[in-house]
């Protein structure tokens, strides 16, 4: 299989840095993928892409599965995977006024240029903040790369009336594509966590930059199903996801609860004629500290009950 995507910047300088003339970029991509049986029990899968960008180097990501047939409806499952993702047209190309004294680049070298960072320094925005002045530079930015490794069991049990699927996971990042914010001073001012948000001292830059160091994820999960007659049953999962080792001072954007749960009881073939079906879902998550491009900040920890009824029509 293949791929090819053309993107046109053509916000006329309104989001982007295009008022001379919109923007193109190329990307195309191509994969293989073979399966084979080993063994009656064993199937393993390989495949390996191939993904570039015109901006960017191109990468290779192999992928290697395998399935384990324990015994009838019991299945063990583990992989080896890397993935690349290149930085997006809005990592690249964006030019926007926020407000509050903030603008948001992107990461093309042209915007250092433009803003004169290499004659008018910038500083971090948490050495200001800690009352010192850490000049720092802007790399070039790279492509984010992460290898995965995950283990997972799906069984049905007491009488295949029970399904249980369970799954871990572990990944490392390089190069991790994070936000960061810096700060450059517009005269002889010094710059200081009270006067930076003033728009004669000081302007905030936010852009993309890469993590020096390894960022690390990881996760599991267990998922519950339980079949009872006349075709009503309970259904609940559990999960987590984890990011850690991010240095401080950039943003991730990693938007997800530590934890979450859901609980289902329902059926969908009631009455005489199974014609009738509903369900009742309770759903759980844990407070999150959310990350964005205009709002950072704390959602508390909150929980829904959904519910549907159905009816088929033959």
């Amino acid at each position: 299989g293949g791929n090819f995507r053309r993107y046109v910047l053509n916000s006329q300088g309104t989001l982007f840095a295009d008022s001379a003339g919109v923007i193109g970029i190329n990307e195309y991509g191509g994969y293989v993928q073979a399966s084979r049986k080993l063994i009656e029990s064993l199937t393993v899968t390989a495949s390996v892409r191939y993904d570039k960008n015109q901006n960017f180097a191109g990468r290779f990501t192999p992928r290697v599965t395998a399935l384990y047939k324990i015994k009838e409806n019991r299945n063990l499952r583990l992989s080896f995977q890397t993935a690349y993702r290149f930085p997006s047209t809005q990592n690249q190309w964006i030019n926007l006024d926020a407000g509050a004294n903030v603008q948001l680049i992107g990461a093309v070298k042209d915007f250092q240029t433009f803003y004169k960072f290499d004659t008018n320094p910038i500083y971090s925005l948490e050495s200001i903040i800690a009352g010192s002045q850490q000049r720092v530079t802007l790399p070039e930015l790279k492509p984010e790369s992460v290898t995965s490794y995950e283990l997972g069991y799906k069984g049905l049990h007491l009488n295949d009336k029970l399904i249980v699927d369970v799954y871990g996971y572990y990944g490392n990042y390089q190069s991790f594509i994070v936000s960061r914010q810096v700060v450059q001073a517009k005269g002889a001012t010094p710059l200081t966590i009270n006067n930076i948000r003033d728009a004669s001292i000081a302007k905030i830059f936010s852009t993309n930059v890469n993590a020096t160091e390894t960022v690390t994820t990881y996760g599991y999960g267990i998922g519950l199903e339980y079949r009872f007659p006349h075709n009503y049953y309970v259904s609940g999962n559990f999960s987590s996801d984890v990011l850690e080792n991010l240095p401080a001072g950039f943003i991730s954007f990693f938007n997800a609860p530590k934890y979450r749960a859901n609980i289902t009881v329902g059926n969908n073939a009631m009455c005489k004629r199974k014609l009738y079906g509903f369900n009742v879902t309770y759903k759980w998550q844990d407070e999150l500290y959310y990350e964005s491009t205009f709002a950072t900040g704390w959602v508390p920890a909150f929980h829904t009950v959904d519910a549907q009824i159905s009816r088929r029509f033959p």
